[in-house]
């Protein structure tokens, strides 16, 4: 997705790479905690943040044991949604 490495689960996007930034998807409850320790909007294009994904802070993402925490949420969540139709 956008040129990086990405991972689905049942067609939709669980988590990216997007320049020098980690981003996943999480559900609101989530989102929340993530905010509270740095996470932001991903915005890829300037004006229309993506719902549902946000950017890791480098804390999370320079910590093995914490990014693989929050992958491990974003598939969780992501795997509550309907798959995508082909």
């Amino acid at each position: 997705m956008f040129v990086y490495p990405a991972a689905f689960v049942g067609g939709n996007m669980v988590t990216s790479l997007h320049q020098q930034s980690w981003i996943v998807r999480l559900s609101a409850a989530q989102q929340a905690d993530a905010r509270s320790i740095g996470a932001t909007s991903f915005d890829p294009m300037g004006g229309r943040p993506m719902r549902s994904y946000l950017v890791l802070p480098p804390s999370i993402v320079d910590d093995d044991e914490a990014i693989a925490v929050w992958v491990a949420r974003a598939i969780e969540h992501t795997r509550t949604l309907p798959a995508k139709k082909k």
